[in-house]
């Protein structure tokens, strides 16, 4: 026991802040291959001592060492699955109509996503989404604010891995406002043959 004790002290003596600096990298690299070993391809990012890094040589003596893995699918996910718990149930179709966007194609299934795209879109493509999300669904008990909801559940489970924007978006074939609209005060407010923007989550990797 006693030769075990004296063995670690000679050791310590012997690790200087480089030394230990470099077995630190040696090890958090070694502990990265394995995971990239398992899961080939998965993104991710480096930060060293509380800071974004390009890599793991800026890590000072006795510093810190994390890598944050960005699985994309995961947060199109878990932002899917809430749109659709809370959205407005009367005949099921707006609760349907959420889809995900990746490069143009549409899915509704986030598990059969591209591998780990660098953007998604989520959106509900129902003429009346913009009307539900400005102000809610009464007769439903919805609020107003649906996709803000969605944004901030999503983003507060992987904010260190993702930003996401709450943006107006025109969609291919969207629908075309067919009518003017005429306000209380009796004004004419031009808006047909303009098409109608969509609510959406756009979710992107953080650099």
């Amino acid at each position: 026991m006693r030769g075990n004790v004296t063995e670690v002290i000679s050791h310590l003596k012997k690790l200087t802040p480089e030394i230990a600096r470099r077995e630190h990298i040696r090890i958090a690299r070694e502990g990265l291959e394995r995971v990239l070993s398992k899961t080939p391809g998965v993104p991710y990012r480096i930060i060293v001592d509380g800071k974004p890094s390009t890599s793991e040589y800026s890590v000072k003596p006795f510093g810190v060492i994390k890598y944050v893995f960005i699985r994309m699918g995961e947060v199109a996910k878990l932002a899917l699955v809430t749109a659709r718990d809370m959205s407005p149930v009367q005949s099921g179709r707006y609760k349907r109509s959420w889809v995900l966007i990746v490069d143009g194609k549409t899915f509704n299934n986030a598990n059969v996503l591209p591998s780990n795209p660098r953007s998604i879109t989520l959106v509900n493509f129902q003429p009346y989404a913009r009307k539900i999300h400005l102000r809610g669904a009464r007769l439903r008990g919805v609020p107003p604010g649906i996709v803000e909801k969605v944004r901030q559940i999503t983003f507060g489970k992987f904010r260190s891995q993702v930003k996401i924007d709450l943006r107006f978006i025109e969609l291919p074939a969207g629908y075309v406002l067919r009518k003017d609209y005429i306000k209380k005060t009796g004004q004419l407010h031009t808006r047909a043959g303009k098409e109608v923007t969509y609510p959406a989550l756009i979710i992107t990797q953080r650099d």
